[in-house]
């Protein structure tokens, strides 16, 4: 099972990305210490295949192999594929030795070699090569007493820490003097307590095999929670001074040391305000002031705030993105990319949203809480010791058939007349505009028997809520397709103009081109069965009640404050004749009480929700008035607006006790 430490990371993916408690010291002269985490568990909804994994390997090329009882599985930082065996058994071990990568199951031995395609085809042998050891995994180092009781048996050592991945209680994290920093197991991070395997890819990352899921632990990741918002408020202002820092929030003054395991604690506004002074500064920057290629800057074209760091370099944010720019004479080049969507993190609507803190780290205000990040590290991670894309093939169809160009290609002219253009890079790394990863949560553009009136209706779901978009359709054919979430991200950040822009979208087979203006945009489809989103939505309902977009919204974003649920900030509503009583509650911080004006029709009805589901829906309409529409306080409550009729949005209310 051979891993390489001198790989860089790999593509990240976020979804289900778990910030953890064990804090690093991003200090600049602090020495090295316990690290922060990052955890990333991958379900079989991810890699579409068996829920059980037996071994892990980590090639030169930085692809991930996994034994699993559908076959071999891999994942190239991009795509997850599966190869079965000719006989559909299980694997139980796997290695690799320059290109070939090696196999064994119960009746099974053999190794894998990639085709003129890019695929693994299988060669039976009848004895491994003697460079190819399957043995039993062994530990280097000293395992503590309370862990051998949880039957070990994987170990593996990255970043001064050491993992232990047990058969009954998950994986613990110690250090050589035997102290447990972490204990990862189903009841916090991991998908499962039976650790199979653990793969150490570098010192900064290592995989692990589960019985049910594989996981990705990242040590000393760029971005760290620092205080979580529902504990400390609404972060305003701060500075760092030595090792130790001062934040102001919507609440108070609080400090904390940037060492590992430190909280936040209050302190007195006459010691805060000696540390943070009133900011004076006049910074109404503006992109084209500073930016004379603004064409360059994409999205960032038309950032809502600016923020200078040292270094001639320019924090720029819109909607829930950052870019980082370095600016040279006029000129701005893009240094890292963040988006926070994918850590599940939502940064702040009013207020600072970036404070710098010096020409490595910042803070940044988010409806979660505080977050550190890394400047530099960031920068380093897209830019320095990366394993480069592994270019695969060039396929392109015309009228003729389909053709394919191999890396040995020396010219490629394409038709003219060329229907479609796939490229096929397995990457283990971002570039600079893509720091961060998106998980494919699929929207469905789809058209049933009671939509043919000349609109196509797009559907997105995270099993949760459920948004539904139609539009007119000037098409008379039926089509049904499952879009990757990142496409429409892209075409969404593309289309930058204030006026209505044309988008030419076509389709070939499972694949999809998106051309607007110059940019083109092509992706797989995503392949399945789209759930049945009309029967989450109730046919009608016990009650309605109108209220203004704005004041809801401003109600359930100062309330959030006050949940005890942490990232989930669970609010609760009380929804009566001509008013809704917005509540949330917390034992440090107080009680947050709104009341808003509302006009009902039916009984008196309370209900529970995400406080981040309800603002996502409300800060994207435009009316001036919204009707939700309920039935009980667990069933889907519906959110429409009599100027977008069609647009509806579905959310799930949280079990709560009022």
């Amino acid at each position: 099972m051979p891993c390489l430490y001198s790989l860089k990371t790999m593509y990240r993916r976020l979804p289900f990305i778990i910030l953890l408690s064990i804090l690093a010291v991003f200090a600049l002269r602090a020495s090295v210490v316990a690290p922060s985490i990052l955890v990333q568990n991958y379900s079989v909804d991810d890699y579409k295949a068996s829920c059980q994994n037996w071994d892990l390997a980590v090639s030169y090329h930085g692809i991930l192999y996994v034994a699993n009882n559908s076959g071999l599985v891999t994942f190239d930082g991009n795509t997850w594929n599966t190869y079965p065996l000719p006989d559909k058994t299980p694997i139980y071990k796997v290695s690799f030795q320059n290109d070939s990568i090696y196999t064994q199951g119960k009746s099974s031995l053999g190794y894998w070699l990639y085709d003129k395609l890019g695929n693994l085809e299988y060669h039976p042998i009848d004895t491994l090569p003697s460079y190819i050891n399957f043995d039993d995994p062994e530990t280097n180092y000293t395992i503590p007493k309370e862990i051998e009781e949880k039957h070990p048996t994987s170990f593996a050592s990255a970043g001064g820490l050491n993992f232990t991945g047990t058969s009954t209680s998950g994986i613990y994290i110690t250090n050589d003097e035997e102290e447990i920093f972490q204990h990862l197991n189903i009841n916090n991070q991991l998908q499962d307590n039976i650790v199979r395997s653990i793969c150490v890819q570098d010192n900064n990352l290592i995989w692990v095999a589960l019985d049910n899921g594989i996981s990705q632990i990242d040590i000393n990741p760029p971005i760290a929670m620092l205080g979580k918002r529902s504990q400390i408020g609404k972060l305003e202002d701060a500075v760092k001074e030595d090792n130790r820092l001062y934040i102001r929030t919507n609440v108070g003054y609080f400090s904390r040391s940037l060492m590992f395991g430190d909280k936040f604690t209050p302190i007195s506004d006459e010691i805060g305000r000696s540390y943070i002074h009133p900011d004076t500064t006049d910074n109404h920057l503006s992109v084209s002031s500073l930016f004379k290629n603004k064409d360059v800057l994409s999205v960032f074209a038309n950032a809502e705030s600016i923020y200078p760091v040292p270094d001639n370099l320019y924090w720029l944010t819109i909607q829930n993105e950052a870019g980082l720019f370095h600016r040279e004479n006029g000129t701005g080049t893009l240094k890292c990319r963040i988006l926070f969507d994918n850590y599940d993190l939502n940064l702040v609507t009013n207020g600072k949203r970036i404070i710098p803190l010096n020409d490595s780290l910042d803070l940044v205000s988010a409806m979660q809480g505080t977050l550190l990040i890394n400047t530099r590290q960031l920068i380093e991670g897209s830019l320095g010791g990366l394993t480069m894309p592994r270019f695969m093939r060039i396929e392109y169809q015309d009228q003729e058939g389909t053709h394919y160009l191999y890396p040995d290609t020396q010219r490629i002219d394409l038709p003219h007349n060329f229907q479609e253009l796939s490229l096929y890079i397995g990457t283990t790394v971002f570039t600079p505009n893509h720091q961060i990863s998106y998980k494919l949560e699929g929207v469905s553009a789809d058209w049933s028997s009671w939509q043919k009136d000349g609109k196509i209706t797009f559907v997105g779901t995270n099993t949760h809520r459920l948004a539904i978009k139609s539009l007119p359709y000037e098409g008379n054919e039926e089509l049904s397709m499952i879009i990757p979430s990142k496409v429409l991200g892209e075409i969404s950040r593309n289309l930058t103009g204030e006026v209505p822009q044309q988008v030419l979208i076509s389709l070939l087979n499972n694949q999809i081109m998106v051309v607007i203006d110059n940019i083109v945009i092509v992706s797989r489809l995503i392949e399945g069965q789209f759930p049945d989103y009309r029967r989450v939505i109730p046919p009608k309902f016990a009650l309605t009640s109108k209220v203004n977009i704005k004041e809801l919204a401003g109600a359930v974003e100062r309330v959030a404050l006050f949940s005890t649920d942490g990232d989930y900030s669970i609010i609760k509503m009380s929804v009566a004749a001509d008013e809704i009583t917005i509540t949330s509650s917390s034992p440090d911080v107080g009680t947050g009480l709104e009341v808003v004006s509302c006009q009902t029709i039916g009984d008196p009805l309370n209900v529970a929700f995400n406080a981040k589901y309800i603002l996502d829906i409300l800060k994207n309409l435009e009316a001036e008035e919204a009707v939700l529409s309920m039935n009980t306080s667990l069933s889907p409550v519906c959110v429409t607006c009599a100027d977008e009729p069609d647009y509806t949005y579905i959310v799930t209310p949280v079990r709560v006790v009022f």
